[in-house]
């Protein structure tokens, strides 16, 4: 088994206290050397927005909605690996870190090491492509969530446009998520008036 991470979330009725949606449902899955990446940093993130003390035993945070632009750049950043993790089997420094931001680096084109020969010049890509994909669907998630918040409007994405949110074959927007009609007819009458919450999970 690999390290798997999730971002899921769940729906309240802000006057009355009712989940309305699944218990927790998730809007965003990574697995293995990414999401060991993804597990380190957002740890950090999160730290700054919620006490996180106490959560390493279930590897499970509670956070606030807010902090999902600040992991939702991470992602983005690390779309873009520095040269010098190239050729590395498990890199783990990004130009997010703090430790990158700032400095100079004027690194030159790594050069393929004997140790590790059979790691292409272009294996790192793929990695690049999985957190440009994972920012790229919450980018798509944040939009929907600043509507709900500025315009009390709820519209979602036509079916054609699912394929990247889906988990377990439901769209990630909340249709497939509220099971009674009645619910889901209020909230999208009225979406302002249900709190999302969220929770990051870091499994093995």
């Amino acid at each position: 088994m690999g390290q798997d991470t999730y971002i899921n979330a769940t729906i309240f009725e802000r006057s009355t206290g009712k989940r309305i949606s699944e218990e927790w449902f998730t809007v965003y899955w990574d697995c293995h050397d990414t999401a060991k990446v993804t597990a380190m940093m957002w740890s950090q993130i999160l730290s700054k927005y919620t006490d996180i003390s106490g959560s390493e035993e279930d590897r499970r945070i509670t956070f606030p909605q807010t902090a999902l632009r600040e992991m939702t750049s991470c992602l983005f950043s690390y779309a873009v690996v520095p040269e010098c993790d190239r050729y590395d089997y498990l890199w783990k420094k990004g130009f997010w870190d703090a430790e990158n931001r700032g400095r100079i680096n004027d690194i030159p084109y790594r050069q393929q090491s004997e140790k590790l020969s059979f790691i292409r010049w272009d294996s790192i890509q793929d990695d690049e492509e999985t957190f440009l994909r994972g920012a790229m669907l919450l980018r798509k998630f944040i939009c929907e969530l600043d509507r709900i918040h500025y315009e009390n409007n709820y519209t979602p994405l036509p079916a054609s446009n699912c394929d990247d949110l889906e988990s377990g074959g439901k769209c990630l927007l909340p249709d497939s998520f509220i099971l009674d009609k009645s619910d889901l007819n209020k909230y999208k009458a009225n979406p302002r008036s249900y709190e999302w919450r969220f929770e990051f999970v870091d499994s093995y």
